[in-house]
């Protein structure tokens, strides 16, 4: 009788051995990405279903060894939605602590509509200490841009970091950080965009653009679509598009802060009209037509209303800011001639 006892406690414990010794060693199992993009995305309400089928995407562990590890280390409630630099783990144990672990080493960033790399850059570098020259110059990088397998013709990533809020961990590189946005805005084209661009004539790098003028120009939400005629208007009529926003965006740091800090003064006006006069790419008072780039990086809403201009009988050619967020629409010359002047002089 204890013969057997004791066999069944040395089975007992050789299984709990065996047992010990796989579970080490499956959390020491290697991983190593093939996918060049080493940044894994987790959104919210992720479950380790879908985490492993991401991991097995980009060829960095097999899904059942994953959910295997996730499992038995009982963490599968536990994944933290976020992006992870899969770089910093290099076995399987350490990827289930980074996506299980609350760090205190990311941070989240608001990227507003509007802003250029430019903006981009200044904010990132004061919020994550990143290099801002280095950013911006990655982000007109020929060489770079093109190895982001973007699949459009592009001579720099403006327009395409989108707008949104991202969690970011503090060791990002700027490539790191450019990727992440590049990712999230072809998930954005692909879930939201691409299927409504058969409804415009216009190819979507020109659809960017547009919506970049009508981000910069709108202060109201609910005037983008008739803003949006408006250039639309223009472009069928082969006017030019005189559109403010476009100056600005080439314009001296120096020049640009004394434009916006002296609106409507001499001094503004004159910066404006120097501008004007050069011949950039970018000035639609001096060229016809659409830019050669995005001027911003537009929201969602601004995209939608340069796919969908308001549909008006109006034909309207020009707007004037009214001075409260809002613009006068005009069809004519002369009632645009008249709304300036009842802005300016109240008749």
């Amino acid at each position: 009788m204890q013969k057997h006892v004791k066999r069944y406690i040395l089975g007992l414990l050789s299984i709990v051995f065996l047992c010990i010794l796989s579970y080490s060693s499956l959390l020491t199992l290697p991983v190593s990405c093939k996918d060049e993009n080493r940044i894994l995305n987790i959104p919210r309400h992720s479950t380790a279903d879908s985490v492993a089928k991401v991991l097995d995407e980009k060829g960095c562990i097999n899904t059942f060894m994953f959910k295997l590890a996730i499992y038995t280390t009982f963490n599968q409630s536990r994944i933290k939605p976020g992006l992870y630099n899969i770089d910093d783990s290099s076995t399987l144990g350490e990827l289930i602590k980074l996506i299980t672990s609350s760090s205190m080493n990311t941070k989240k960033i608001t990227i507003i509509e509007g802003w250029n790399i430019y903006d981009i850059a200044d904010n990132l570098s004061r919020q994550l200490n990143i290099n801002k020259d280095k950013f911006i110059n990655l982000c007109l990088d020929q060489e770079y841009i093109q190895s982001l397998n973007i699949p459009f013709n592009i001579q720099s990533l403006e327009g395409f970091l989108f707008p949104d809020t991202y969690t970011f961990l503090s060791n990002y590189t700027e490539n790191d950080i450019i990727e992440t946005f590049i990712q999230h805005f072809m998930n954005i084209y692909d879930s939201h965009i691409k299927t409504k661009l058969s409804s415009s004539h216009l190819e979507f790098i020109d659809v960017l653009i547009l919506s970049s003028i009508i981000q910069g120009e709108a202060m109201l939400t609910e005037e983008m679509s008739t803003i949006s005629s408006v250039y639309h208007n223009r472009l069928n009529r082969r006017m030019k598009l005189e559109a403010d926003p476009t100056i600005l965006y080439y314009m001296t740091p120096e020049d640009l802060l004394l434009f916006k800090d002296k609106p409507g003064s001499s001094e503004s006006s004159k910066v404006f009209n120097k501008y004007k006069r050069i011949d950039s790419r970018h000035n639609t008072y001096y060229h016809q037509g659409l830019p050669a780039t995005p001027i911003n990086n537009p929201g969602l809403k601004a995209i939608y209303a340069a796919l969908f201009p308001e549909n008006t009988d109006k034909k309207y050619l020009y707007f004037v800011a009214d001075g409260t967020g809002g613009h006068i629409f005009s069809k004519t010359l002369r009632e645009h001639n008249r709304a300036i002047r009842k802005i300016r002089r109240g008749y």
